[in-house]
């Protein structure tokens, strides 16, 4: 069986660290993925890290998922920022150009020295 659990860790007050499983692909993550938003959009949330840490695979679904939950997360004054991509994933951020759109973090230290 292949992991598709999101797990979510309150790091501090207001901050919310998300761990993504090594497959975005759609499916059953893209809806867990979209409850978390919709939960973080009626809490006291001021930001959410995306870690990637883990992603092996991502498709246009996965991508576009991560993007649907920035923009509904910026229309609610919560930002959202990427936190230790693959090199994978920092390659397709580049190609796509998101790389401009999103904050992206080398670790949870650089994070908290920049913010």
């Amino acid at each position: 069986m292949e992991n598709t659990e999101i797990q979510t860790f309150h790091i501090k007050p207001g901050i919310v660290l998300i761990k993504l499983p090594p497959k975005l692909l759609g499916g059953s993550v893209s809806t867990n993925f979209s409850d978390i938003i919709e939960q973080a959009k009626t809490s006291n949330l001021t930001h959410i890290l995306l870690d990637l840490s883990n992603i092996e695979v991502i498709n246009s679904l996965g991508l576009g998922m991560i993007v649907a939950g920035y923009t509904s997360l910026k229309k609610n004054n919560i930002a959202l920022s990427l936190l230790s991509p693959t090199e994978k994933v920092q390659n397709l951020l580049k190609i796509t150009h998101l790389d401009t759109i999103f904050k992206v973090y080398k670790s949870l230290d650089e994070f908290f020295a920049t913010t």
